[in-house]
Order: C-alpha cells, then sequence, then structure tokens
C-alpha cells in the first residue's frame, strides 16, 4: 500500500522538457489517487502545498508544470466532495490555501511583526499567485466551479465573481503583473460569455468601474467581447447605464466620440485615477516598454475592419425623425478615421519615439494581414509612409529591420491573395497620396518590382494591373518622369508574365491606351514617342506568345485597334498618311483580310503577322516599310495564298530587311516567321543565308550587305609600284584590322584638308564679290593676293581730289552689306558642319562592323532554327535536307576566320560543333555526293593553307580540324568503294603536310586527329 508519494516527482515538474513534465504529473496523480483517506490526509495536505509553493519557484519551467499538476490534483480532491481532504472540500477553501501559502506576509520577529517580501521573493509570490488562479480555469476543473445546471440551464456560479475579484486585486498589486492578470481575467470572460445575461455583463462592467479599468487596454478588451464577442448572443445596450467613476461615452468604446479617449488607451497614456486602497496604483503608470502588442489589438481590428460594430448598432430602433436625416453621421468610429487618428497620428507622429514606432510597425504589420481590400488604401497614410521610407532608406536606423520586416510582409500578403490585395496595395504605394514612383529607390529595395513580378496572376489581376498603371499616364508635358516610370513598368510587367497572357488581359487593358498614346496623342510629342518605343519593346516580348483565342498574332490585334479608332473619325494620327500611302494600306488590309478568310495554314499566319508589322510601321511614320508592304503584297500574289509550291527567295530576303533593323521586334518576328515557313525552305533560300556570314566586317561590307554596293570592287592604281606591293599582300587580299585602319585614317585627313579648302575657297570668293573686289583678286588656293591688293589701294591714292569728297557709303548700304557678309559665313559654317572629320569617320567605320556583325549574328539564329528543324526528321524521307547542311561549314568556317567578334566566333563554333558535326556519317550515305563533299575537303585545306587564320586563330584551326573530319567521315560512308575512299583521304592529307612544312604555321594537331581517327577505324 502506498503511504508516500515519490519526491523525485516534484523535481521532473520543473523540468525543461515537456514530456518529462507531462509524466511526471500523471505519476504524481495515480500515487495521490492510491492514497486512503482520512488516513493519508497528512501526505495529500503536503503534496497540495509543495504544488502551490512550486508555482513560485524561479525555475523556468516550473511554474508550467506545478500549475499543469495542481489543476488535475483540484479536479481528483472535488470529486471525492465529502471525502476530499482538508483544505480543498470546496474551491474556496482552495483560494483561501492558495492566498495564505503564497502570501507576501511572514512573521519577522518574536513579537509577530509583520514584514513584506520584496523583490525577487516578490515576483516568484505574485506570479505563482497568478498560476494557481489560472490553474482553476483549465478543464476540468473550470467546467465544475465556474457553471453550475440549473432547471436544465447552465449558470454561471457565484465563485466566477469571487475569482474575477481575486485576479483583479492581484492584478492591481504591481504593475508588472497587471497585464498577465487581466489577460487572464479576460480568456474567463470569454469562456463564461455563452452562458452569461445581462446581469452578469453588469456585474463585469461595474467589476472593472469599481477599481477604475474600464480605460485602460485590458478594459477595453473586456468591453469589446461583451458587446460585440461572437460568442455573445445577448448583445447588451449599454448606452443607458451609469457607473461610479467616468468611463466610455455610452458606455460603448466604439462610439463616436470616444476616438480621442480610445486613442490614449491604446497609446497606454494615464487617462484614470488611482484606485483606493492601492497604494502601488497611485499613478497607474505603464509598465516597463515591452516590444510586443498588447492582445487588445486581436480583438479590436477584426471588429473594426469587419464593420461588425456598425451593422450592430443599424439593427436598434431608429426614430422616423432620425430616418429622415440622411446626412446624419455614423454613429460609431469607422476605420479610415480610427487608422487616422489612433495609429497614423498617434505611433507615427513625426515627435513620436522610436519604441512607438516600433509598435506602429508591428499594428500595421498585423493589420496588413487582415484588411479587407476596401480598406487597404487607409493604411498607407501619410505619417506611416514617411517613417516607413526614412527607416528603410539608411540601414543604420533604429528601425531598419522593422520596415524591412513591413515591406516583406506585404508582398507575403499579397503573395497569398494577389486577386484582391496586390493591386491596392501597388496604387496606395505608387500612385497614392502619400506614395512615389520612386518607392523602390527611396527605400532602396525591390518592393513594387517583386510585387508585380509575383507569380501565377490571374487574368483579372493582370488586366486590373495594367489599368493601374495605364489610367496615371498623364498627357501633361511636365509629367514625363512620371509617363516614363509607367511605361517602363508596363513593360516589366509584360516581361515577368508574357508566357500567362491572354487577349482579354492585354488589348483592352493595355494595347488600346498604349497606342491611343503612341499613334495619336498629337498634343504630347515626347509622350508619343516614348509610347512608340515600349510599345515596340511590349510587341517585341508578345510576338513569341500565341493567344489562345482567337488565333492571331499580337501585331494584327494592335492593328486592328488602329484601324479601329481612325475609322471612328474621333482621332486622328500623328502620321496621318497621304492619298499613296492610304491606297498601299488598303491594298495590305485587303490581304490580310483574304488571309483571315483563308484555310489557316502556319505560311498564312506567318504572312499575315508579317504584314501587319509593316503596316504598324508604316503608321509609325517609318516609311523604309513602305517596299517591304509591296513586296509582301507581290509574294502573296505570286503565290495566291499557295506559298508551299514555289521559291521562298523573296520571302527570305523581306526577313533579312527585317532582321538588318535593330529593332527587337522585328528580329524576334523575323525568326517566328522562318520557323512557320521552315517546312518549304530549300538550298537557294539557304544560300542567300550563308553569303551573310562570307561578308567582311568593314563599311565595304556594309555597304555589301545593306545598300546593294559591290564589296570586292577593286581599285586599279596607276602606279606599278602600287601593283608589286599588292602582290606582296596576303592572296586573299585580307588585311589586318591595324594596317585598314591606318589607311582609312590617311585618306580621311587628306579628304578633310581637300574639303574645308573647297569651302574656305568659295567662301573667299563670295565676300570678294559682296567687296566689290576684281575677281583676279582671289588665287587658285582660294586666298587674296595681297600684292595685288596693296596694288589696288596705291592706285586709289592717286585719285582726283573731288574723288576723295565722295560721300561715305550710307546706312542702306552698310545694312545691305552687313547682310550679305552674314550669309556668307552662315553658308560656310553649315558647309563645315556636314563635313565629315577624321573622328567622325572613325565612329561610322565601327557602327559600320557593329551592324554587320550584330547581323551575321542574327542570321546564325536562323540557321540555328533550321538546323534543329533537320535533327527532328526522319533521315529517309528528308535527305536532301541533311546534304543541305553540308553547304554550311564552308561560310561558317570563313565566318570564324573574318569576323573580328570573339562572342559571333563562338556561336558559330559552337552550331558547328554541338550540331552539325554530331549528325552521324551514316545519315548521309545514300544521299552526298562523294565528288561535291571531297572538293569541299580540298578547297578548306587550301584556305587553310594559304589565307590568314584571322583574329581567332585557336579556334579557327580547331573548328577546321573537325570540319575536315567533318567531311572525311562523310566522304567515305557516301563512297561505294571504302578502301579507295581512305586512300584518297590519305593522299590529301599527305598533300597538305607537304605544303604544311613549307610555309603554314598552325599546329600538328590537325593531322593527328586525322591519323587517331583512321586509327579507330580499323
Amino acid at each position: 500500500m502506498v503511504t508516500k508519494v515519490n519526491r523525485d516527482l516534484f523535481y521532473k515538474l520543473a523540468s525543461d522538457l515537456q514530456e518529462e513534465r507531462f509524466q511526471a504529473a500523471i505519476s504524481l496523480v495515480k500515487e495521490l489517487t492510491n492514497l486512503l483517506l482520512p488516513d493519508e490526509t497528512e501526505e495529500w495536505t503536503y503534496v497540495v502545498n509543495r504544488l502551490i509553493k512550486g508555482l513560485a519557484s524561479d525555475r523556468s519551467s516550473a511554474r508550467l508544470g506545478f500549475s499543469l499538476c495542481l489543476t488535475e490534483v483540484i479536479n481528483l480532491a472535488l470529486s471525492m466532495k465529502e471525502n476530499a481532504p482538508e483544505g480543498l472540500q470546496t474551491i474556496d477553501d482552495f483560494l483561501q490555501l492558495l492566498s495564505k501559502t503564497l502570501s507576501l506576509d511572514t512573521n519577522a520577529n518574536e513579537k509577530g511583526a509583520l514584514k513584506k517580501k520584496k523583490g525577487r521573493d516578490e515576483r516568484g509570490l505574485l506570479f505563482g499567485k497568478m498560476f494557481g488562479l489560472q490553474a482553476v480555469t483549465n478543464e476540468p476543473v473550470f467546467s465544475s466551479v465556474f457553471l453550475t445546471k440549473k432547471d436544465g440551464k447552465t449558470e454561471i456560479t457565484p465563485f466566477a465573481f469571487k475569482f474575477m475579484n481575486e485576479v483583479v486585486d492581484l492584478a492591481l498589486k504591481k504593475n508588472w503583473i497587471k497585464e498577465s492578470c487581466l489577460f487572464t481575467l479576460f480568456q474567463t470572460i470569454q469562456k463564461l460569455l455563452p452562458y452569461a445575461n445581462k446581469d452578469t455583463y453588469l456585474s463585469i462592467l461595474s467589476l472593472l468601474d469599481s477599481h477604475n479599468l474600464s480605460l485602460t487596454s485590458e478594459g477595453l478588451a473586456v468591453y469589446l467581447t461583451i458587446l460585440y464577442g461572437d460568442t455573445n448572443d445577448n448583445k447588451l445596450d449599454t448606452s443607458s447605464i451609469e457607473f461610479k467613476n467616468p468611463g466610455w461615452k455610452n458606455n460603448d468604446p466604439l462610439s463616436r466620440g470616444n476616438l480621442p479617449l480610445l486613442t490614449e488607451v491604446l497609446r497606454d497614456s494615464s487617462v484614470t485615477q488611482p484606485s483606493e486602497g492601492y497604494e502601488n496604483s497611485k499613478k497607474q503608470n505603464a509598465s516597463n516598454w515591452n516590444p510586443r502588442l498588447h492582445f487588445v489589438w486581436d480583438i479590436l481590428l477584426p471588429i473594426l475592419i469587419s464593420g461588425k460594430h456598425t451593422t450592430a448598432s443599424n439593427t436598434q430602433h431608429i426614430s422616423k425623425k432620425r430616418k429622415k436625416n440622411n446626412n446624419e453621421l455614423p454613429k460609431h468610429i469607422e476605420f479610415p478615421e480610427f487608422w487616422q487618428m489612433v495609429v497614423d497620428e498617434s505611433f507615427f507622429n513625426e515627435k513620436a519615439s522610436s519604441e512607438r514606432k516600433y509598435l506602429g510597425f508591428l499594428i500595421f504589420i498585423k493589420t496588413i494581414k487582415v484588411v479587407s481590400q476596401t480598406q487597404l488604401n487607409n493604411c498607407f497614410s501619410h505619417n506611416f509612409m514617411r517613417s516607413l521610407i526614412n527607416q528603410s532608406t539608411d540601414s543604420k536606423r533604429l528601425l531598419h529591420k522593422m520596415s524591412q520586416n513591413a515591406l516583406n510582409t506585404i508582398i507575403e500578403v499579397c503573395q497569398e491573395d494577389s486577386s484582391n490585395k496586390l493591386v491596392k496595395c501597388v496604387n496606395a504605394m505608387v500612385f497614392g497620396p502619400s506614395g512615389s514612383i520612386n518607392f523602390d529607390k527611396l527605400t532602396k529595395s525591390k518592393t513594387i518590382s517583386k510585387l508585380i513580378s509575383i507569380h501565377p496572376l490571374d487574368v483579372k489581376t493582370l488586366a486590373d494591373l495594367f489599368d493601374l498603371f495605364t489610367s496615371n499616364i498623364s498627357e501633361k508635358s511636365e509629367n514625363k518622369q512620371k509617363n516614363r516610370y509607367v511605361l517602363d513598368t508596363l513593360l516589366h510587367i509584360v516581361r515577368t508574365h508574357k508566357t500567362g497572357l491572354e487577349y482579354d488581359a492585354i488589348v483592352t487593358p493595355l494595347l488600346d491606351p498604349l497606342i491611343q498614346w503612341a499613334f495619336f496623342a498629337k498634343e504630347n510629342e515626347p509622350l508619343n514617342e516614348l509610347a512608340k518605343e515600349r510599345f515596340s519593346s511590349i510587341l517585341a516580348e508578345l510576338t513569341s506568345v500565341i493567344p489562345k483565342e482567337p488565333h492571331h498574332s499580337w501585331q494584327y490585334y494592335a492593328l486592328d485597334i488602329i484601324l479601329k479608332k481612325e475609322r471612328t473619325g474621333k482621332f486622328e494620327l500623328v502620321n496621318k498618311l497621304d492619298e499613296n500611302l492610304g491606297k498601299i494600306k488598303n491594298d495590305a488590309c485587303d490581304v490580310i483580310v483574304k488571309i483571315i478568310k483563308s484555310p489557316q495554314s502556319p505560311q498564312l499566319n506567318g504572312l499575315e503577322s508579317l504584314l501587319s508589322m509593316c503596316l504598324l510601321q508604316l503608321f509609325s511614320g517609318e516609311t523604309e516599310s513602305l517596299s517591304t508592304i509591296e513586296e509582301l503584297i507581290e509574294f502573296y500574289k505570286e503565290h495566291k495564298g499557295d506559298t508551299e509550291s514555289t521559291s521562298l527567295v523573296g520571302i527570305t530576303e523581306i526577313l533579312l530587311s527585317l532582321l538588318a533593323q535593330k529593332k527587337a521586334v522585328l528580329r524576334k518576328l523575323s525568326l517566328m516567321v522562318w520557323e512557320q515557313f521552315i517546312t518549304n525552305v530549300g538550298k537557294e533560300e539557304l544560300n542567300i543565308l550563308l553569303d551573310v556570314l562570307k561578308a567582311r566586317e568593314n563599311k565595304q561590307g556594309f555597304a555589301h550587305l545593306f545598300e546593294g554596293a559591290d564589296e570586292y570592287e577593286e581599285i586599279e592604281d596607276e602606279q606599278e609600284g602600287e601593283s608589286n606591293q599588292s602582290e606582296e599582300k596576303d592572296v586573299s587580299g585580307e588585311e589586318s584590322e591595324e594596317s585598314e585602319e591606318s589607311e582609312i585614317d590617311d585618306e580621311d585627313d587628306s579628304l578633310d584638308t581637300a574639303e574645308v579648302n573647297n569651302i574656305d575657297k568659295e567662301a573667299t570668293s563670295a565676300l570678294a564679290k559682296a567687296l566689290n573686289l576684281p575677281e583676279n583678286i582671289v588665287n587658285d588656293k582660294g586666298e587674296v593676293d595681297v600684292a595685288k591688293l596693296e596694288a589696288l589701294s596705291d592706285s586709289d591714292m592717286d585719285d582726283d581730289d573731288d574723288d576723295s569728297d565722295e560721300e561715305s557709303m550710307d546706312d542702306e548700304k552698310m545694312m545691305l552689306l552687313d547682310d550679305q557678309l552674314s550669309e556668307i559665313f552662315k553658308r560656310r559654317k553649315e558647309a563645315l558642319s556636314t563635313t565629315s572629320t577624321g573622328n567622325q569617320r572613325k565612329i561610322e567605320a565601327k557602327e559600320s562592323r557593329e551592324n554587320v556583325i550584330a547581323f551575321k549574328s542574327r542570321v546564325v539564329d536562323l540557321l540555328t532554327v533550321y538546323v534543329k528543324y533537320v535533327e527532328k526528321l526522319q533521315t529517309a524521307d528528308h535527305s536532301q535536307k541533311f546534304v543541305n547542311l553540308i553547304s554550311f561549314v564552308e561560310p561558317m568556317v570563313t565566318c570564324v576566320q573574318k569576323t573580328l567578334d570573339k562572342s559571333l566566333a563562338d556561336k558559330v563554333s559552337k552550331l558547328l560543333k554541338t550540331r552539325i558535326f554530331k549528325i552521324k556519317s551514316s545519315t548521309f550515305k545514300n544521299s552526298a555526293n562523294p565528288v561535291e563533299v571531297l572538293e569541299y575537303l580540298k578547297k578548306l585545306h587550301e584556305k587553310l593553307l594559304t589565307e590568314k587564320p584571322g583574329q581567332h586563330p585557336q579556334l579557327y584551326y580547331t573548328l577546321s580540324s573537325s570540319a575536315s573530319l567533318f567531311f572525311s567521315k562523310i566522304y567515305v560512308a557516301s563512297s561505294t568503294d571504302e578502301t579507295n575512299a581512305y586512300n584518297k583521304l590519305i593522299d590529301q592529307y599527305s598533300n597538305t603536310t607537304k605544303s604544311w612544312m613549307s610555309k603554314s604555321k598552325f599546329g600538328p594537331n590537325f593531322f593527328a586527329d586525322f591519323f587517331n581517327w583512321l586509327a579507330s577505324r580499323k
């Protein structure tokens, strides 16, 4: 028979391990249950006293374990009823025992004088008593001591009110325990609300009033719970109740007129007088600052945001006279005014302390998570935005981390509920009264960028986002910076979400206003030009995205919007079309209509996109698109819609002309259309592209590609010495970049001098004529002959005196001469300004080189599309397309040799090595012509031996070796006599080796690669 509980269990109850505390409590209760009463009353008393005293322990987890076990012991004792041990027969006895055991008063001497405990002991006793009281509120004790059944109804026991008084008395002992105790009171009231009646409410409110707790944060929480709690079915009209002490107007904290008082209470300012009998509460000062929000905010914010308090007031009776007054102010405080006065003007006031602003940020973070979309804009008030921006700017600010937390919370909230809150938040921070288009720069964050980049966004949210930005475009010229920001952001949104864009999200919300500014906004030219640029960029991003329904290109939709606006007659085009341009436009539109009515095919869709894009260029004022439009119309007429039966040379040249332009939209459109025509592309079309790769990257190459000049035009020199020098140069005529540039510089200098001399000569002759000097006064060099001018002056001195008396030139003649002289100098200045200097020609040469390199790179993109297409084909059905790839090698190797750009050389080399050279030689077995392949091989070797490697020799030699092996493999695979094929290859490499020994500089790896391959074929 157990007579004592295990004393070690008390030690385990204070363990930091939760599971160990649970097991200790279970074991202790089991051992206590086995004790016989009344024989073991003393042990019971020991256990209860030990548990109560343990609540005052300063060990970190002692109160948790001891209060948990105490709840179970109280429940066990109360279940025994009359057999319960002394001191636990009723719950009132437990309260007395708790107060006695944890009393602050102790006998200090033999005379019985009382001395109060202070400091650490006092803190332990007070918190121990609070945990002892909380033990009573836990189930199953709560239901047995706070509630009782009477006449089939559950009612609140008198002990509940005694308990509340005990908690309030404890709360008023010290300020540092006040919030914790009153939170226990608040939790108890919450549990009692479903069983409370009006008398219960009045008793609770009277208790708060008697201790001056009505105008405190805790009292506010109790008021709100009673008046607007979800579990409160018996709504109480408190407006007619009168209390002893001053309190809330109409006894409702949210009643209009309580806003200033509510502000003071939530700010923890002193608004009440001290309670009588509590000397420690003389000033009702708040306890030390705590970096967390009071629990009242968890109750207050949902009520204000949901409008539950206004709904409750609407259910009350309203007189007929008051119904007639439609302009009557609301009876209750609403969220916007609450936020403005209580939060913005209090917690984020300019003079508010950092501690108060810290709490303000916590309020914002809590509010933004629960606020509705209709109230969201109110949260981004003036003082809050100022504090947010200021604290985010500098990492050394005290509240920098809190401001970053606020920004991160905004992003998280918008990610969770993007359809309701994203657009509202962006609007408030960027375009709101306190927002700024430079928000990200001011806060040194990427908040707005992250918000508009949230994935995924539904169609409606994207449309609302486009509407938000387009509606903030201003046609006033002083808003140029804002307009640029808006248009740049629209482009950013399209780039981020282009894979999810649909017709409904783009056409009306975005393209329609964008086209209005780009093509019809005549009042603001800067906006017009900027909108055109961003429209082109947006169209470039959209080009690769095919709308699901209906099946047309974005270029067509944009053109359709322009044509509809033009037909209404309400809008005037910025670049109005004359009669001839209008006829070309109408012809192109007719072709587009015919294409739409025809059976759909990729080729026709490509024509539709090209024509629509060219017409958009025409509306933009780019007359260069006229020739392209006419060529497209002619192409359609020749083929009569059948794009599969004839040559595509015309469309290939059109695509090249579009690629030559710098616009990204034309480049992407050309690639897309090329893919649509790729199935019908033949050798003739490919040769056009391959010829581009051979062009030289200088002015001559630029003229050959873009102006139709002959790149290889030779200038005959009359002097025999120059012809002899030219023979000593490289056979290919390829000169180094430095020598070429030096010759150009010398030529430019001589041209500069000649042109300037001609201009000066013309100006001098004009001056002499204006001054009535003889024509022969100016010599052949355009200079005034000084000797003749002096002789002329001497002859004038010998004239008669009558001549000297001749009147001087009058004012009218002087003004006329002055105008003539001004015009002469003006013409000279204009002539000099139009004359290209040496530096200007250097710039032009550099631009020409860059343009040729960029053009080649785009052509390589087209060729890559073709190679990828061929790779997917079956060899037997499309053998000719594989043979076409053989012709790619020589122009591409030449391109690597001639190019000055490393990235282009790498790009070409990558295409050859990773795709073309990876094709199995067996693919060409029955299709390639061995004679042609051997000829390709000979040309490659001859070029390797006789020409310079260019700017990238190592890459060129490696690529040539790979190309040579590629030709060798194809030659063997396509030959009928394999042994003879190997012999011819060995002979070719033998001849190359002989020439290499005498004059070539490339390494032996070229031959080593070949012999390694031969070894692998044995």
